[in-house]
């Protein structure tokens, strides 16, 4: 069984500090052109941010920015477990941030990368 970990990609480009401003982390995401950036304290996973969290806070300006309970997972985890969280929520989701077992991010799966891997379950 394929892990979690064999697709994990570094996420420093796309950390930034749960201290930013709003136009920080938009133009982060903007800067990289991933569509997101994951929000950090101390290293640790703070929460994430997506273009379409952007959308929302545009026509909604009493919502929270930050998604402070996005899907994560371990390194441990297999292909299928990463699935199964992913298909249980009606959310669209690309990227699972990774995360140790203090919440420690490690960086991310793009869920592009992995598609034809899931597609085998």
């Amino acid at each position: 069984r394929k892990t979690v970990k064999e697709y994990i990609k570094k996420g420093n480009n796309f950390k930034i500090s749960k201290n930013a401003t709003v136009e920080e982390i938009i133009n982060k995401i903007d800067y990289h052109k991933a569509g997101f950036a994951m929000i950090t304290h101390k290293e640790k996973l703070h929460g994430v941010v997506t273009d379409g969290d952007i959308r929302r806070l545009v026509l909604n300006r009493n919502r929270n920015l930050i998604n402070i309970n996005p899907i994560t997972c371990t390194p441990d985890e297999t292909l299928l477990q990463m699935y199964s969280k992913v298909s249980a929520t009606e959310k669209h989701v690309q990227f699972i941030p990774i995360v140790d077992q203090e919440n420690k991010l490690l960086g991310f799966i793009d869920l592009n990368n992995v598609n034809g891997e899931i597609n085998e379950f």
